[in-house]
């Protein structure tokens, strides 16, 4: 993978996996290593694997970035469903560090001392996965459940298309923390009761000046190794409004009654569930009467994960382990995965509230 790419034949496959590859002494150092040339066009039954330190300058950071966008995570390839995935292991190094600047300066860096005895933290390596998301999911989840890799290694599959198993809906007990609202099992006019449909159905007071949380926790269904879509959530709204002449429930395009119900406050607990807070405000219901609000939440981004930061360094001279300029390269695939998702927004949840207003 320098300047040049070049095929290796089978003897120099077995020789790969031994020091003298790397020594300079068999074969020639490469003084430029270019990851970006390794990254071709997405095939249809192709899947690339590139095993790398990810130790690179701030424009080789960019360069990778804007190629993996180019063919894999684009809006023309949204369709095919290709997806990135990185592999992240933290494995016994011995060896030479070359910096990333014009100087061709290096450090040594020595997990075990001459007594076998462990010195420093492991060093990681990276494999970056491109092709289809199937693919990538079916090798991801083989060497997790067949604990292929240590513990302790991370595994993040940057897909605008597989964050959901399935949508979300209301379930459990509603937590209300004002006495003015008051959660009821059906409503005669129209008739809807909560076992019919996953909604909640609640009693109102008139008490225009005081807005109504509401805590919930819901199921929340992710894939495996997906990224968590909090980042960015949006909430569209369709609100009906029960009409007593026609005896049927009527949408208002009313932007202000579309207010009266917000979602807010998403995170995921320790037991993996959402959980948001419901904001009911009745200043904002019109008059007494039956309001049926259904809420689709939907993910316009995906957030960075806390390892990014804590695995990279922002200085080419650390002797650390750390990886050199790691959290801007996984910040560039968030970003080319947010701009697909903001095209067509998924829906991670599906909310629908009955409030009878008196």
């Amino acid at each position: 993978m320098g300047e040049t790419p070049q095929k290796i034949n089978r003897q120099q496959y077995r020789d790969a996996r031994q020091p003298k590859f790397y020594s300079g002494t068999d074969y020639p150092l490469l003084k430029t290593v270019k990851i970006e040339n390794a990254i071709e066009a997405a095939q249809e039954n192709k899947l690339s694997v590139i095993i790398t330190d990810l130790y690179q300058a701030s424009e080789d950071v960019n360069q990778i970035n804007r190629r993996i966008e180019q063919n894999y995570l684009n809006v023309n390839n949204i369709e095919a469903d290709y997806a990135v995935g990185i592999v992240a292991i933290k494995s016994e190094f011995n060896g030479e560090v070359y910096r990333e600047d014009d100087s061709g300066s290096k450090f040594r860096y020595t997990t075990h001392n001459t007594q076998g005895n462990k010195i420093k933290e492991f060093r990681p390596f990276y494999l970056i996965f491109l092709g289809k998301y199937s693919d990538i999911a079916f090798y991801f989840n083989k060497i997790s459940k067949e604990n292929k890799i240590p513990t302790d290694s991370q595994l993040n599959i940057f897909s605008a298309n597989h964050l959901i198993e399935e949508v979300s809906y209301l379930d459990g007990e509603a937590v209300p923390q004002k006495k003015s609202v008051q959660k009821i099992a059906a409503v005669g006019s129209p008739r809807i009761e909560v076992n019919e449909e996953k909604i909640h159905l609640f009693r109102v007071n008139a008490n225009p000046d005081k807005e109504i949380p509401i805590n919930y926790s819901v199921p929340l269904r992710l894939y495996s190794h997906t990224l968590l879509p909090f980042s960015n959530i949006e909430t569209e709204t369709t609100v009906q409004i029960f009409d007593n002449l026609e005896k049927k429930l009527l949408e208002s395009n009313d932007s202000g009654l579309k207010q009266a119900l917000q979602l807010n406050q998403w995170e995921k607990d320790g037991e993996g569930n959402l959980k948001f807070v419901t904001t009911i405000k009745p200043n904002r219901l019109q008059d007494s009467g039956f309001y049926y609000f259904t809420i689709d939440a939907k993910a316009k981004g995906v957030a960075a994960e806390k390892w990014w930061s804590e695995w990279s360094s922002s200085n080419n001279n650390s002797q650390d382990w750390k990886t050199f300029n790691l959290e801007p390269f996984l910040q560039g695939l968030q970003v080319s995965t947010n701009t697909l998702m903001a095209k067509s927004p998924p829906v991670i949840g599906r909310f629908c509230y009955g409030i009878e207003a008196k």
